[in-house]
């Protein structure tokens, strides 16, 4: 054997030690990142778990360690892309209440549709809902995300279900790539209406995120 050869053979040794190495948490979150794309892109029941693990840069072996089953690592994409909206609703709402949390807890939301996979891994779990145990997770963080809203002080229950009613909108118009292709179309057909107190438009930065309104 050369020393190029016995040299290039080490390095390989190390660098499989080394990504054998990383704490479970963080390879767990790896797998995830590259998960949620699979699904996102190709549905859950179009992916394997082969492919997840060769973009992943690891056996199939060692994917089934860290998630034992599909339906395993499916749950868990589930779970990651609710705890992303949760946790921008809350941070945004945080020391707010009423119509400026709700336009605070819009903005975040806007803020995750733009996040391309994670858009479509959650039309994916509506899509998928049917399957008994990918619409029960489905549901159940759905109805959790509802109650965090709700419990925002200054919201009424009208006011979270047209919050919801809004986001479902946006979800499928962001779906659809319209506010990408056709933001004018966004402006003018209204789709933020003018404030029921003073009638003023929405205005929007370059990002299409709504700015804040005061009276």
């Amino acid at each position: 054997m050369t020393w190029s050869l016995i040299q290039a053979t080490k390095a390989w040794k190390v660098h499989r030690l080394t990504k054998e190495r990383k704490p479970a948490e963080l390879r767990r979150k790896e797998i995830i990142d590259v998960a949620l794309a699979h699904f996102a892109n190709n549905g859950f029941n179009a992916t394997s778990t082969a492919s997840i693990a060769a973009d992943a840069g690891i056996s199939q072996a060692y994917l089934f360690r860290i998630f034992p089953s599909k339906s395993q690592l499916i749950a868990a994409c589930i779970d990651y892309a609710f705890d992303r909206v949760e946790d921008l609703m809350r941070e945004a709402s945080v020391g707010l209440s009423g119509g400026d949390a709700l336009l605070a807890i819009g903005n975040a939301y806007l803020n995750y549709l733009s996040d391309k996979d994670l858009l479509r891994a959650q039309l994916q779990c509506y899509a998928a809902a049917s399957v008994p145990e990918i619409g029960a997770l489905v549901r159940e963080r759905y109805k959790k995300l509802w109650a965090q809203v709700a419990d925002v002080g200054g919201i009424r229950k009208e006011e979270v279900r047209d919050l919801f009613a809004k986001g479902m909108l946006l979800t499928v118009l962001a779906g659809i790539e319209i506010i990408d292709v056709d933001p004018q179309w966004i402006i003018d057909s209204e789709v933020f209406p003018p404030c029921p107190v003073c009638g003023e438009s929405p205005t929007f930065d370059e990002d299409m995120i709504l700015r804040p309104h005061t009276h």
